[in-house]
């Protein structure tokens, strides 16, 4: 019976439309190796064609976005220096603005060109272009204040943006080479490099619009003449002018995240042969994400693992590297790529020296009028950039692939040698126009030259186990030289000018001698390199190395979640496997992983936690900060209340994201969004285009944003890992960071307050002097960016997670209902093929959509689940955010009320409320962690939701009535029992109550109830305290008791929505999925092994 592979079309989605996977077109073939030579042999040969063109497009967003922000800081330091340095800008500080985007260049090459070696390609694409545009973002919204210095932190943040860029050259150069045809490799991977010449285009094009744009507020004739209107023109104009780099990235940013992994790295470092095949074979054809699990299992049935450990080559490790490269026939290559980059950008950089005797060549001069200046500064460079550096580019393009790489670097670096010998040894004698010549002469040779073959030879010539690694060290090699050029060699320009009388520059001419002598090492340095044209990436490894490769390499997020979907690849029914998969998760005994799992999902709600603890707190620093003490109360509701607002926007998107792209593919993003946002809150200032408070709130609703999308993606990425008999315990244990996250926040401010006692030790707000204030400053800002550290630590571990295997094995169903059964059905005769393939669409889930969402949940017996989980987290979040009206008392009764003296204020606020999470908080989520997989999930939902009632009542009608120890306790313990009771079950039972394709969607939408609740709370409820008190003379807070009546009410109606919610204790995932929304479970069924043929061509089940 012959064996026929039915391949499957798919249409073209989100990074497969630049980076093409084709189905796997060789199933059949029985042995690995010949199999992954047929599949690479899909890529090589492939036509040139439009994906290559979206590939090019992606990829060379990064080289845009350097070149674009290289041009943009040297337009906005004269900007910069008009606002905060009266026109002077001090050289150190001009220099270290300029140098510092290239040393963060060099760790970015040499730690992302490791990693995409570690952990895969795939899995860090996309991280780097997300460093870019926060570090953009974050320059162009900084500003001054007693505790920021101005030029330090953007200093710091241009060091954040050049480890994006530097990321980001060996990571879009590995994979552009290891999906790019072998005819037209070089070409492909040139223009991805040529992004660099664009960049420069429209940084100029920005300028010059931002300047006409700006033309009357900074048309005036001096430094000196510019007022507090030109000043602001120049703030707007510099950050308008940096933040639109930010704009290519954030087009191509989805593409990037959802690119498969490189092929060839699957094959030959992650040894995942069957899926690399499938991999490799999505290529062309374009579904979204990484290949089908059906695809995967067909082929590991027919792997023969003998032949994979027989050609397995040593694995990628420090050691390998350094014995390889430590024998010189290897060590050479890397001599010659790393030093020809040196070489070259030595010059690259240095030729910039002559860029203002060029300007005025061409009738372009600096001129003491502001916008003349800038206007020229602008226009002459594009002029010049249009002249020499973007022909120069694509003339590489247009030959690299005829010429050849080493032929067209060798032969650019003897002609440099000569421009620059001619530029130095006959500098005084050449006219204007000849300098003018020589200048654009050699930007074109750098880039139809060195400057684009250095790019190209790394990525093709190493083995694919170190390829990104080598690739990155050869081009932080480049930087370096870069800084050498821009700090040592640069400044000799003037060496002796002052002593001798002479004009700045005078010695010019000797550093472009010195120049045309590192041209001329380049020359010897491009000896050691291979020729890489029309070959394949193995034939080069080969030649080259000597490689036959694959290795194994296990790391990162499976340390704490374990990948368990082909761990059962040797069975061949599908859906035994299924079975066994889902049963080894839900059978698992608790061990040190569920721990880990704990840690690394738990991070994002210790952020959360300890944002809103120290943001409560921090209200209060900023206030002596920027308003002598009394911060409007509308201001101090508008900052509380934003991370809300954003919280809402994350839940409802991230959660809709992760069932649309699959948990693993998005999570992490989340963690970013937090670590960016409150690196962002913690550097803000104010200056003449700024508004603090404005850019504050946008900070914290962007932290919202980060904080809102990690309930879904932990919540439902730790349910579908845990074991059944304890999930509740895992999902509350990692709810429970909340806990600890107060608990942080409160030591950090109290042991920040302790080391400021001699600053803050002042009696009386009108006596905060200058001191006063910046110690002020910098607590809040301290406390406020602590909260990055902890998402730091965990963000590897969540960038490198599997899939869910519920997730994958879910969609494997639904693809198979739509298209077939791609394992299974290609074995059969094709009699039974299309028999099976109409049971799989009959009993295939629905595919997620809106209108099977809308469908599935307006029936009253699914819908109500739904109102349950969702009503059941508004009515909480009312007054889990309502009792805080209710601290300032408390503290008072404890001894930790307000002082006129600041210090005693801030630290009676700080340890006051340290106690009290301690007594109420922490002990009710670990509560509920010991029992909720025994009481269950209802009971102590419900339980909770009536002692709150009875809590609130007591609180409220016997307000008046009640000591200040009978407040505390009632406080302490209506804070136990939000936590043990419906603050940690709403959180747990949405996370298991819905079928797979809705899950994160529904927990999102039911957490984003929650937090409707708690923004009512705040904004509204909670203004209520103070009704009618002014008006009858009675002090502040003279409703609260009625607030706390209101309050139990939402609490009663909290027990009524309890009502709808199922009890989820010990049951699996499926059992939920199938007794609450009729939803097969696939491992119930009948294996497809049990249909026999009949005779006469009917089918005949043998179960």
């Amino acid at each position: 019976m012959s064996i026929e592979h039915q391949t499957t079309q798919y249409k073209t989605a989100g990074g497969n439309a630049a980076f093409h996977n084709f189905i796997n077109d060789f199933a059949d073939i029985e042995d690995p190796l010949e199999r992954k030579r047929l599949a690479l042999e899909k890529i090589d040969n492939a036509s040139f064609s439009w994906y290559h063109i979206r590939a090019i497009a992606v990829a060379g967003v990064g080289f845009l976005t350097d070149s674009y922000d290289i041009f943009a800081i040297n337009m906005a330091i004269p900007m910069i220096a008009n606002v905060y340095f009266n026109g002077k800008i001090p050289s150190s500080t001009e220099t270290l603005l300029k140098v510092s985007t290239s040393v963060g260049t060099v760790i970015g090459q040499v730690g992302f060109g490791m990693l995409a070696d570690l952990v895969g390609r795939k899995a860090i694409y996309g991280v780097e272009l997300i460093i870019m545009i926060a570090a953009t973002v974050l320059q162009c919204s900084i500003g001054e204040s007693p505790g920021v210095n101005f030029p330090a932190i953007l200093t710091f943040y241009r060091i954040v943006m050049g480890i994006g860029i530097g990321g980001d050259y060996p990571l879009s150069s590995i994979i552009t080479s290891e999906f790019a045809t072998t005819k037209w490799r070089g070409a492909i991977m040139a223009a991805v490099f040529a992004n660099q010449g664009w960049g420069q285009l429209l940084g100029g094009i920005v300028a010059i619009i931002s300047i006409a744009g700006y033309k009357s507020q900074i048309n005036v004739e001096s430094n000196s003449l510019c007022d507090f209107a030109c000043r602001k023109a120049n703030d707007q104009m510099w950050r308008i002018l940096i933040g639109f780099g930010a704009v290519p990235g954030l087009v191509a940013l989805y593409f990037r995240l959802t690119i498969p992994e490189s092929p060839r790295y699957t094959f030959d470092v992650s040894n995942e042969l069957e899926k690399a095949t499938a991999d490799a074979g999505k290529f062309v054809s374009g579904k979204h994400g990484n290949a089908d699990v059906g695809d995967i299992e067909y082929l590991a049935e027919h792997e023969d693992k003998n032949v994979l450990e027989n050609y397995a080559p040593p694995k990628a490790s420090f050691k390998d590297f350094w014995a390889h490269f430590s024998q010189w026939r290897y060590g050479k290559v890397l001599l010659g790529t790393a030093g020809s980059w040196f070489m070259l950008d030595v010059a690259f950089y240095g030729l910039g020296l002559n860029s203002a005797n060029i300007l005025k060549t061409i009738g372009f001069a600096k001129s003491k009028n502001i916008y003349h200046s800038l206007y020229n500064q602008a226009a002459g460079n594009l002029i010049l950039v249009c002249a020499g550096s973007i022909p120069g580019y694509w003339f590489s393009v247009a030959t690299v692939d005829t010429i050849g790489r080493k032929p067209v670097q060798f032969w650019g670096f003897t002609i440099l040698t000569v421009l620059f010998c001619i530029i130095g040894f006959a500098y005084h004698k050449l006219s204007e126009g000849g300098l003018l010549a020589l200048y654009i002469l050699c930007q074109f040779f750098q880039n139809f030259g060195p400057n684009t073959t250095t790019f190209i030879v790394p990525g093709e010539c190493y083995p694919t186990r170190y390829r990104s690694t080598a690739h990155g060290l050869s081009a932080a090699s480049g930087k370096i030289g870069a800084i050498i050029a821009q700090t040592c060699i640069g400044t000799l320009q003037n060496r002796g000018c002052a002593a001798k009388g002479l004009a700045s520059g005078c010695w010019l001419n000797h550093v472009m001698e010195i120049f045309a002598l590192f041209m001329l090492l380049g020359m010897g340095t491009t000896l050691c390199i291979p020729e890489t044209k029309r070959k394949t990436l193995e034939q080069i490894s080969e030649e080259v190395h000597g490689d036959c490769e694959m290795a194994k390499k296990t790391s990162g997020g499976n340390a704490a979640f374990h990948n368990f979907v082909n761990d059962y690849a040797h069975i061949e029914d599908p859906l035994e496997r299924k079975r066994l998969a889902l049963e080894a998760i839900d059978n698992a005994s608790f061990g040190w992983y569920h721990v880990r799992t704990i840690m690394v999902g738990g991070v994002g709600f210790l952020t959360d936690a300890y944002d809103i603890f120290s943001v409560n707190l921090g209200v209060s620093y900023m206030a002596y900060v920027y308003w002598n003490g009394n911060m409007p109360s509308s201001t101090e509701t508008l900052i509380k209340v934003s991370t809300s607002v954003g919280t809402v926007i994350g839940q409802l998107g991230f959660g809709y994201l992760a069932d649309l792209l699959g948990r693993g593919s998005i999570y992490g993003i989340e963690l970013m969004i937090m670590i960016g946002a409150t690196i962002l809150q913690c550097t803000t200032g104010h200056s003449p285009a700024i508004s603090f408070p404005a850019l504050l709130t946008v900070y914290r609703i962007l932290m919202g944003i980060g904080i809102g999308a990690d309930y879904p993606l932990s919540s439902i990425i730790t349910s579908e890992f845990a074991i059944t008999k304890w999930r509740g315990a895992i999902m509350g244990a990692v709810f429970a960071n909340q806990g600890w996250g107060q608990f942080l926040a409160g030591v950090v401010t109290a042991v920040c307050v302790a080391a400021y006692k001699n600053e803050l030790n002042i009696n009386g707000v009108e006596n905060c002097d200058h001191t006063c204030m910046r110690a002020c400053d910098q607590i809040w800002r301290i406390v406020i960016g602590f909260g990055a550290v902890p998402g730091m630590a965990a963000l590897y571990f969540r960038l490198t997670i599997p899939e869910s295997p519920r997730y994958q094995l879910n969609n494997m169903e639904a693809e198979d209902g739509d298209s077939g059964s791609l394992q299974e059905v290609d074995l059969k005769n094709p009699e039974t093929r299309q028999v099976e393939k109409n049971e799989d669409e009959q009993e295939a889930p629905a595919v997620a959509s809106w209108s099977d969402f809308y469908n599935h949940f307006k029936q009253w017996k699914h819908g109500k689940i739904l109102i349950g989980t969702a009503g059941s987290w508004f009515m909480l979040d009312v007054a889990y955010y309502g009792l805080g009206l209710n601290t300032a008392s408390i503290l008072e009764s404890i001894g930790f009320a307000n002082s006129d003296n600041i210090y005693m204020s801030l630290k009676n606020q700080a340890v006051g409320n340290l106690i009290l999470v301690c007594a109420g908080t922490i002990p009710g989520y670990w509560f509920t962690v010991a029992t909720v997989d025994t009481i269950g999930r209802k009971p102590i939902q419900i339980g909770g939701f009536i002692i709150l009632t009875a809590l609130f009542c007591g609180i409220g009608f016997g307000y008046d009535k009640l000591g200040s120890g009978g407040r505390l306790g009632l406080y302490i313990v209506a804070q136990f029992f939000q936590n043990f009771g419906p603050n940690t079950t709403t959180f747990i039972v949405p996370g298991e109550c819905y079928p797979t394709r809705y899950r994160s969607t529904a927990h999102g939408m039911s957490a984003a109830s929650g937090k409707i609740g708690a923004i009512i709370a705040q904004s509204c409820i909670g203004t209520l305290k103070d009704h009618g008190c002014a008006a009858k003379g009675l002090p502040k807070g003279c409703w609260l008791n009625h607030v706390m009546e209101i309050f139990a009410l939402f609490m009663l109606l909290g027990i009524f929505t309890s009502l709808c919610i199922p009890e989820t204790k010990r049951k699996t995932l499926e059992q939920l999925a199938e007794e609450l929304h009729g939803e097969i479970d696939y491992s119930k069924r009948p294996a497809k092994g049990d249909i026999e043929v009949g005779s006469s061509g009917h089918t005949e089940s043998t179960v």
